[in-house]
């Protein structure tokens, strides 16, 4: 793949500057013949390789400045390759997205690998590394293994060099496999310990009843790596010095005597008592208000009273020299409690260790979890995660503090039944049950809550209180409640109850039923305080407790928040509580305009079959969501990019906002200035980056323009996108006339546009720190929280009307060109030359097709559009890639029409392993009402799936529209069956990949239009229509939907469908004639 290398510094580069410390790297002539037939994620082996280099960044991590730089050379001249990346257990690479190819040494693999070549059984090398076996087969004469979608003939030998939890499974039966999930499912439960003190409570019986065993958390640690909580959670401080007391004459077991060392913590700004015994190791947290000493002193004596009532005395409390303790001696003395304070430098290295391990794993938590936490439940979680640190010996200790403390084991039916944070529906044990209200009630997670029936505390989203309940379901979180809790998180005062307990209220088995003394703290933090409720474990689980505040303004005035369907008019706060990074499986490419005129189903859930037809748009969000439309783009968020990629990802964003500048997008504005109405319509800016095809990283400023369709626009927003029909049409025409046809791509097309309107934009702190080192004299416009308010004068992504604004915009420049629009579509353009030549420009978007039969035409179009424009990026030849689809022109008066790389990531998305020979059976449109629902994850599967069938079908598949046609009926109440049926019609395309579709005008004048349909197909009696329209050979228009009338017999239905089909040929006959052509009538 790579002839050769040369050491001698002195070779000739075209990068002069770098001539003296790079060596010079060639392609072969075969790299450069089969480089654009490669995938990207194909990976060649190459044996007259010296080096490895790869194009595409989602192979490696840890991307990095190479410390030898390297010149490759090729046919487009040669580029300095100055970056390394780490390619899974293979190693260092050299990396550049210009790369030609992802090629690996035969020489670095055969000296780290065996590697084995045997003709006589299989065309291929093959890499057997200590878990996995790698084949490289032959692609032409290249040798190809693609981690993505490439199987060897033993399935159990589907192994990639970089490692997944996928491949990390499979040298492992199911059951070995689900015994691993459960384990790492456990030690969550157990709020994340240390691996070791995990093994040895599995190993040595401190749970009862646990199923899994030492060989099992080994296993989970083989497949999943290290849990994600316990890494963010656990940092590393210097051991502080120790306070020394001689204890032989104070701790003695027999005599239950404890020496207690405390110290005040401040979590998430809330103020918390910690106290640890010496001796026994048992921790205690306690919520108190501040740092006075009444606060203090009372909980102090609570948790000296806890102590007692299990028979032990607190001797001695050792402090530092905090002032909240330091003038408590007297009041200490008082009730039998001798102080000791430590010296200036010192600390109590017992407290400030236990203080380190809670902060450890409330962190481990809180970054994990899918939402923000208010303060109700920040409590909640500290008292939790004590409880479980509780539960494991400390060292030299055979017995966990708890048990030593209760004489009571934990138990793993009774106390790791659900994670903390789990959204759950609580069964509601009414006395009554003849009523209409809910049985159940949505609420959180918030640990068990100590009793010994195993009942469990939770945050009801119904009064927003702590209450007990001994059953629940636990359910995936929906997005109404994750934008609930979200919108607890604002900078309130109020007050705080607390329940005191030992491990807080997580450990409440500790807690004597009729102790219902409470500290009350007033605190501001940065989440939300609410009420936190007092509430007695050892009583009835059905009992809500009556203390505290509810929060009538964010709870749906008192109903659950299960079953919302309607929601209008958000406001600003909640539309800032929406999370932009929704993680969705669709992976279609981002459209710039949105039309939400059609949907799958009505918003009330009813079925829409009725309108069932393939140019259905599938909504991303639905009636749950505070909007029925939203974005959901397929990116990652600054702060993930950064954690990924780190200065690819910092210059990335730089270069977005210099463009910004650069082009004029906007300016600042004094945000004092702004009336009431006009803060009121500012919309949140979002960056967010992208990892591109061919591996570039791009960032992308847009505006949240979803409050515009709160308070609407004054212009018009819709904005017309060239029809599939269309686009086959002009294809037909391209390849009946021979024309020469070249794409055009406007980079940054939205931002040569001017808005027509006010709209305002906020930019976030961080962003508006770079933009102000940029733009200095800017400074002046930075509000006090280091936001600045933007007035957008061009029009920037993401606002509703930017796709018009710029679609008016290219049209008047194109009408300035001498085109003009056919009246049957807005965005096919056409012109006449001098010479009698039809030229015409279909525009999607920012995509223009030009094309003309004299190829100087074409140029000269060129020109003149980089006249108006600043920049475009261009493609020509006889293979194209177009809105997704792979043209080729190569065979005279024919285009062929691919769309094999979407059908592989289809594929790839829902993996099938057999063939089918048609889309779909003769159950088809049978619908099983007994049916199981799909879970809400494979649900959403379900949506994606469908959404890249329905384009697929549009362009250039065709023959699964029927299947596909029916299946975006189903996606909101898709079930097992449903499955089935999408199953098919991938087993389908599996063995269909390379079917192509060939347009070809016989006669260009006729048109050929095929209607039929098929009678009372459906359950409700009706029938089922379809169209098909060609020029020739090849479909143009293709159409499957349901008729709306029953038809009493197949002529009748027939008679339905020519009627619905000859407005389809209407139209393509009207289109042709718009284009200049006399149709044979």
């Amino acid at each position: 793949v790579m002839e050769w290398e040369l050491d001698d510094p002195s070779t000739e580069v075209q990068d002069r500057s770098s001539a003296s410390t790079s060596d010079l790297v060639f392609y072969s002539k075969e790299v450069i013949k089969h480089a654009s037939s490669l995938h990207p994620f194909d990976i060649l082996c190459d044996n007259q390789a010296t080096v490895s280099v790869f194009h595409q960044l989602g192979l490696i991590t840890n991307v990095r400045k190479a410390q030898r730089p390297i010149n490759l050379s090729g046919i487009g001249g040669s580029i300095l390759v100055d970056q390394v990346g780490d390619f899974g257990q293979f190693g260092q690479v050299y990396y550049h997205p210009r790369a030609l190819a992802n090629i690996l040494c035969f020489h670095d693999l055969a000296s780290k690998y065996h590697v084995s070549y045997d003709s006589s059984k299989v065309d291929a090398f093959v890499v057997t590394t200590p878990k996995r076996v790698v084949t490289f087969k032959s692609k032409g004469k290249l040798y190809v293994y693609n981690p993505r979608h490439d199987k060897t003939d033993d399935n159990d030998n589907e192994m990639a060099l970089v490692q997944t939890v996928e491949g990390n499974k499979l040298p492992y039966t199911k059951r070995e496999i689900a015994d691993a999930e459960g384990a790492r499912d456990l030690f969550v439960k157990m709020g994340r310990p240390a691996l070791k003190d995990f093994k040895i409570a599995v190993r040595d019986g401190h749970v009862l009843n646990c199923p899994y065993t030492v060989a099992d958390v080994n296993r989970a640690e083989e497949i999943f790596g290290k849990d994600l909580g316990a890494i963010r959670g656990r940092t590393v401080r210097e051991t502080p010095k120790a306070v020394r007391i001689d204890t032989s004459s104070v701790f003695k077991h027999e005599d239950k005597k404890v020496i207690l060392a405390a110290d005040l913590a401040f979590i998430e700004q809330i103020p918390f008592l910690v106290t640890i015994s010496r001796g026994l190791g048992l921790m205690t947290v306690q919520n108190v208000e501040s740092k006075e000493h009444a606060s203090i002193m009372a909980a102090v004596r609570h948790v000296q009273s806890l102590y007692k009532k299990h028979g032990f005395v607190v001797h001695t409390l050792l402090s530092d020299t905090e002032s909240a303790v330091k003038g408590m001696e007297l009041a200490l003395g008082d009730i039998g409690i001798k102080l000791n304070l430590a010296s200036k430098g010192e600390h109590v290295p017992e407290v400030e260790r236990a203080i380190r391990q809670i902060k450890e794993r409330v962190r481990g938590f809180i970054n994990t979890l899918p939402y923000r936490l208010p303060n109700i439940m920040v409590v909640h979680l500290v008292y939790h995660c004590v409880w479980a640190i509780n539960l494991f010996p400390r060292t030299g200790l055979s017995q966990s503090p708890k048990e030593l403390f209760t004489g009571v084991k934990a138990d793993f039916k009774r106390d790791f039944r659900l994670q903390f944070g789990s959204y759950v529906q609580v069964h509601e044990d009414d006395s009554i049950t003849n009523t209409m209200k809910p049985r159940t009630t949505g609420a959180i997670s918030l640990g068990p809550s100590g009793n010994m029936q195993g009942a469990y505390k939770f945050l009801s989203l119904d009064t927003w209180k702590v209450i007990v309940r001994r059953s629940w379901t636990e359910l995936p979180i929906p997005n109404d409640v994750l934008r609930l809790i979200n919108s607890k998180t604002e900078d309130v005062d109020v007050g705080v109850d607390v329940e005191d307990d030992v491990g807080g209220n997580a450990a409440g088995d500790l807690v004597n039923e009729d102790d219902h003394s409470t500290a009350t703290a007033k605190q501001k933090t940065k989440y939300a305080a609410e009420a936190v409720v007092p509430h007695n474990p050892e009583s009835s689980e059905d009992d809500d407790s009556d203390e505290g505040h509810s929060s009538s303004s964010s709870s749906n005035d008192g109903k659950p928040i299960a079953g919302v369907r309607k929601r209008i008019n958000p406001t600003r706060e909640e539309l800032d509580a929406i999370s932009t990074d929704e993680d969705d499986d669709d992976d279609d490419e981002e459209d710039e305009s949105t039309d939400s005129s059609d949907s799958v189903e009505d918003e009330d859930g009813d079925d829409n079959e009725d309108e069932q037809d393939e140019g259905t748009a599938l909504p991303i969000f639905h009636s749950s969501s505070i909007l029925t439309d939203a974005w959901v783009f397929n990116t990652l968020s600054v702060k993930k990019g950064i954690e990924l990629h780190g200065d690819s990802a910092r210059a990335a964003i730089r270069d977005e906002l210099a463009q910004m500048i650069k082009k004029g997008v906007f300016r600042p504005v004094h945000h004092h200035q702004l009336s009431e109405e006009q803060r009121k319509k500012i919309l949140r800016s979002i960056m967010f980056l992208k990892l591109k095809r061919d591996g570039r990283l791009k960032a992308r400023l847009v505006a949240d323009g979803r409050l515009q369709a709160v308070f609407g626009t004054e212009s018009e927003v819709s904005s017309p996108t060239a029809s599939a029909e269309s686009v086959f049409v002009t294809l037909t025409i391209d390849a009946a006339e021979d024309r020469e046809v070249a794409l055009a791509d406007i980079e940054g097309a939205y931002l040569e546009a001017y808005m027509d309107e006010e709209v305002l934009m906020e930019v976030d702190a961080d962003l508006a720190d770079e933009i102000i080192k940029m733009m200095p004299q800017w400074s002046s416009f930075l509000r006090s929280n280091n936001k600045l308010t933007m007035l957008l004068v061009k029009a920037l992504y993401g606002c509703i009307q930017s796709a018009r604004r710029f679609y008016e915009l290219l049209a008047k420049v194109l009408c300035s060109m001498g085109f003009s629009s056919n009246p049957y579509d807005q965005c096919v353009f056409n012109k006449t030359t001098e010479d009698g030549l039809q030229c015409t420009i279909v525009v999607y978007v920012d995509d223009l097709k030009i094309s003309c039969a004299n190829g100087a035409v074409v140029e000269s179009i060129i020109d003149e559009l980089q006249q108006h424009f600043t920049k475009l990026t261009l493609k020509r030849g006889k293979t194209l890639e177009y809105l997704g689809m792979e043209l080729d022109f190569t065979t005279p008066h024919k285009v062929s029409v691919s769309m094999k790389k979407m059908v592989q990531e289809i594929i790839d998305d829902c993996i099938v392993d057999n063939v089918a020979t048609s889309p779909a059976s003769n159950y088809l449109y049978k619908v099983n009402t007994q049916c199981k629902a799909l879970e809400q994850h494979k649900r959403e599967r379900f949506h994606s799936i469908v959404a890249k069938l329905l384009y697929l079908s549009k362009h250039g598949r065709p023959d699964i529209l029927t299947a596909v046609c029916f299946l975006t009926t189903r996606v909101l109440r898709a079930d097992e069956d449903d499955w089935k049926k999408l199953e098919r019609v991938v087993a389908y395309l599996r063995g269909t990949t390379n079917l192509v579709m060939i347009l070809e005008a016989s006669e260009i004048e006729t048109i050929h239009a095929f209607i039929d349909a098929s009678h009372a197909v459906h359950p409700d009696a009706k029938s089922q229509t379809g169209v098909a329209i060609t020029l020739g050979r090849g479909a143009v228009l293709c159409k499957s939907s349901k008729q709306k009338l029953v038809a009493k017999s197949s002529t009748v239905a027939e008679l339905i469908a020519l009627s619905d089909g000859l407005d389809y040929v209407m139209w393509i006959r009207n289109l042709m004639k718009c284009q200049g052509f006399v149709l044979n009538m």
